[in-house]
């Protein structure tokens, strides 16, 4: 069969899959138009693939036309490979890649992740801020960006970063290979991996002998784990890797802790097959032609901020993202949605667009300001309701920002603002205007001191949840009994009553409660702390409010 190939340029390197079962190296130099095979040194006439365990991109040797350069045989369908553009340019000329496609029965499109930087399970040092060296002379610094653990060089940086590569002539969805519990349909794709994040279509990769490969931080997804399953955020729509292209992929080990028996490490190819060009929803059943429909039950809320210029442009997007178990400001739990803009020599690189991290109060932490730039923003929906998370503009040719909001990873409807809590997201404007959020909103870009919000901005100098009621229902302190009581609106029938502390973690759920007679919040006793507690009628009416212990 004969694959077209033509994609965004990679930089110095194009990453890349060879869905073909005895392919030689020489006849993808051949397919690709160069006019003689590639080289075997450490330059842009290379043609490289990733070795896990080093975290390193190790140099195919070709010695002639019938190199062992063979997938099938020494790297395997799912090899992540990166081919030197010299002599050719992937994103101005269509080229034909010929070749016998792998079938789908084959086992070894079922691959396990481990060891991801440990050769031998031994964990690699790469140095304080990474100015350790690998086999090749290239300091780490230089060569690793791992989005996904914002705080540069920690003891995590770098480790269980998988590359892979699409081994089919169809796209791969994935979504949903997290915990199987987060889909919903009955026909579920197998994969249980305990993944941090994403990153896809891959875009400023760049080699040089005196500083090694470095790349820019692009479309990236992140995962809200749960006992019930595991949501993305993030450039979720698109997560699906087309025919020839690669992916990177960052495990959690964790989450194996915090949820034992839940995971595994298995990373089944052929159960992501898919025809459509759009991730599939998770109500919906595994199959290759599985329609992107239905909206999965859940909690995790995310706006996209996107910049354009002005001929509509997109210049860059950041992502901010709610749940009830994420996590407000620095988060140093091992587990989390964030991901960064990336490093370049262990700066952080300062895209058109990003957010910084929050104070658990609102507002810019100077403490992480100059150590990272996030992508991705999480804070917890229930102690961050109504407060601000600070947004930068970095380019004056950012003209207008648009919108774009997401729930349980499925999009609004156009124009809607509400989500299912009855919050909405906010913009500060840099004058102090507010405006609520729809889907495909777009806005005329005002450079200056800008804040996203979950909820509406609470008024200035105010601190904590804001009391919201939209009925005649009040909680009340009875100090001789030492209980807070609710007294129910005589309009109520029914009501959901839920309990967080203010690092979002669940206290308590009450369900259809009767509102006939007054009703004694179960709050811990002896322990000080501070609870948001948010009461919902049967008639859509709901009351919010912090109490303190």
């Amino acid at each position: 069969m004969t694959k077209e190939y033509r994609d965004i340029s990679h930089g110095g390197f194009q990453q890349m899959a060879i869905p073909f079962a005895a392919k030689t190296i020489n006849s993808v130099a051949l397919d690709l138009g160069r006019s003689s095979n590639f080289s075997g040194g450490r330059n842009a006439n290379a043609f490289g693939y990733m070795d896990n365990t080093t975290t390193v991109m190790r140099v195919v040797t070709p010695s002639s036309s019938t190199d062992a350069g063979d997938g099938s045989v020494l790297y395997g369908p799912t090899t992540y490979f990166a081919a030197g553009v010299s002599g050719w340019n992937p994103s101005t000329s269509t080229k034909n890649l010929q070749g016998r496609p792998y079938a789908d029965t084959a086992n070894t499109m079922e691959v396990q992740l481990v060891n991801g930087g440990k050769p031998n399970g031994t964990p690699i040092n790469y140095g304080s801020t990474g100015q350790n060296q690998n086999s090749f002379g290239e300091k780490y610094a230089s060569y690793i960006n791992d989005p996904f653990d914002t705080p540069a060089w920690s003891a995590t940086y770098g480790k269980e970063l998988y590359q892979y590569g699409n081994p089919f002539l169809t796209n791969i969805d994935l979504s949903w290979i997290g915990t199987e519990a987060g889909e919903t349909g009955l026909i579920k794709d197998g994969n249980r991996l305990p993944v941090q994040g994403i990153r896809y279509s891959l875009g400023g990769v760049t080699y040089s002998p005196a500083t090694g490969t470095t790349t820019s931080t692009n479309s990236t997804v992140t995962f809200n784990h749960s006992v019930t399953g595991s949501i993305p955020a993030g450039d979720v729509d698109n997560l699906v890797i087309k025919p020839m292209g690669a992916v990177y992929i960052k495990l959690n080990p964790q989450l194996e802790t915090t949820y034992p028996g839940v995971f595994s490490r298995n990373l089944n190819f052929n159960t992501l097959r898919r025809f459509n060009k759009t991730a599939r929803a998770a109500s919906t059943d595994y199959s290759v032609s599985a329609a992107k429909s239905g909206a999965s039950s859940g909690t995790l809320k995310q706006i996209g901020v996107i910049a354009l210029d002005s001929q509509d442009r997109e210049l860059g997007r950041t992502y901010y993202v709610v749940a009830s178990n994420a996590v407000t400001g620095f988060n140093n739990s091992g587990i989390s949605m964030q991901a960064s803009t990336g490093f370049s020599n262990n700066v952080p690189s300062q895209p058109v667009i990003y957010t910084n991290e929050e104070f658990t109060t609102g507002g810019i932490d100077p403490t992480y300001a100059s150590v990272y730039n996030l992508y991705i923003n999480e804070a917890n929906e229930a102690n961050f309701l109504s407060k601000r998370i600070p947004l930068k503009l970095n380019s004056t040719a950012i003209s207008k920002l648009k919108f774009e909001i997401r729930e349980n990873a499925a999009l609004l409807p156009d124009a809607q603002d509400q989500l299912s809590t009855g919050e909405s997201f906010w913009i500060q404007r840099a004058d102090g205007t507010n405006v609520k959020l729809a889907q495909n909103q777009t806005l005329n870009a005002s450079l200056g001191d800008l804040g996203l919000y979950y909820g509406q901005p609470q008024p200035t100098g105010a601190l904590g949840v804001n009391e919201i009621n939209n009925s005649t229902t009040v909680v009340a302190y009875d100090q001789k009994s030492d209980h807070y009581t609710v007294l129910f609106d005589k309009n109520w029938k029914k009501a959901d009553i839920t309990i967080y502390d203010m690092s979002g973690k669940l206290i308590n759920v009450r369900k259809d409660i009767r509102t006939t007679s007054n009703h004694i919040l179960d709050i811990p006793k002896g322990v000080k702390n501070a609870y948001i507690v948010v009461i919902q009628s049967d008639n859509g009416q709901e009351y919010k409010t912090k109490l303190m212990r």
